[in-house]
């Protein structure tokens, strides 16, 4: 019975939707890759649906890209979620830059669960911000903590829907030396970010 139970969870509507999702950005993403400039050294991946934490390197090799991904955080669809309103792309992401940073002003899109490879609670100091290696730097303004058993999640903390995120690699003043991709769960396809 477990076994049934199991195949009927994972053959059901919503994972296959899922599934399906995963796949159409992973080929839309490999194209997108590969047709970027031999320029661009380092991707910066906002909302990762594909590449997951231990493979950009082996999916940078796949898909023809000889720079590196720097995943910036990663998205899994929330099961027999519909979005009340659809936010375009313009109004999630907000890229500025200059001369010694690029700044990421995000705002989490509906139907989609919170990252899942986040900080720990300790790494991130009273202003609630959090450094990332040495050139990445997080701030969670809507940062709230709570008992982790007393949650669905058993996380420590709810990172909110709204962050910022402050990049200082000196590669990147470069022109083209870095690009942002972000999602669009709409079209469900990558695209360049703006700025």
């Amino acid at each position: 019975m477990p076994q049934l139970y199991s195949l009927t969870a994972a053959f059901s509507a919503e994972p296959l939707q899922a599934y399906r999702i995963a796949k159409q950005s992973a080929r839309q993403l490999t194209a997108l890759l590969a047709q970027l400039p031999a320029t661009t050294r380092t991707v910066y991946l906002v909302d990762d649906l594909v590449v997951q934490s231990s493979s950009p390197r082996y999916f940078a090799k796949f898909a023809g890209f000889g720079g590196e991904i720097v995943l910036v955080n990663n998205l899994a669809p929330v099961r027999g979620c519909a979005a009340t309103a659809a936010a375009t792309p313009a109004r999630r992401y907000r890229l500025s830059r200059d001369s010694i940073a690029t700044s990421l002003d995000y705002q989490a899109p509906e139907c989609f669960e919170r990252a899942w490879n986040v900080a720990p609670l300790d790494q991130i100091d009273s202003g609630r911000f959090v450094q990332r290696g040495r050139w990445m730097n997080y701030h969670f303004p809507e940062l709230k903590t709570r008992t982790p058993w007393l949650s669905a999640d058993h996380f420590d903390y709810d990172a909110g829907r709204h962050w910022t995120l402050r990049v200082t690699d000196p590669t990147c003043t470069l022109p083209g030396a870095c690009v942002w991709l972000g999602f669009d769960p709409i079209g469900q396809r990558y695209y360049v970010l703006e700025d």
